[in-house]
């Protein structure tokens, strides 16, 4: 019993590391869209840019609001219909998602054809972050 529980936690290390920001904006957009589906709001903290990370404050901050914002969310299957670098060092990843909410002594609620626009920023590390929707810089397309 006692490998199990030690398998299981490595396991559950390995699949959150993986979802930290990557080289390319495709990886960290796959990244984004996994610690969403899985409520992992430890790693959506480390997905967001330096800058949006002094504004949020801590990760146990984040989680409350990520929390408060999806609860019920279940479900979710995201569809993009592009993701490409609009000006250099910044990458933009639209498309739709699908989810149901699901909140106890309450009929499911399926949601459809919800379309999404993520802006990532390419930081001084190389590595690509998401500015959360709603606090974008301003930018042409």
């Amino acid at each position: 019993m006692h490998s199990r529980a030690v398998f299981m936690l490595l396991a559950a290390f390995a699949l959150g590391a993986c979802r930290g920001p990557k080289s390319d904006c495709e990886g960290s957009y796959e990244s984004w869209t996994g610690s969403m589906a899985a409520h992992d709001w430890d790693s959506a903290y480390e997905l967001l840019t330096p800058e949006f990370k002094k504004k949020v404050g801590s990760p146990k901050r984040m989680a409350a609001y990520m929390e408060d914002s999806w609860k019920g969310s279940k479900s979710f299957e995201f569809s993009p219909f592009d993701i490409a670098e609009t000006n250099a060092g910044v990458c933009t990843a639209r498309g739709e998602m699908r989810y149901t909410v699901k909140i106890r002594g309450e009929l499911p609620k399926d949601h459809e054809q919800v379309y999404f626009s993520y802006v990532f920023r390419q930081e001084k590390d190389g590595l690509w972050y998401i500015e959360l929707p709603g606090n974008e810089r301003i930018q042409s397309f």
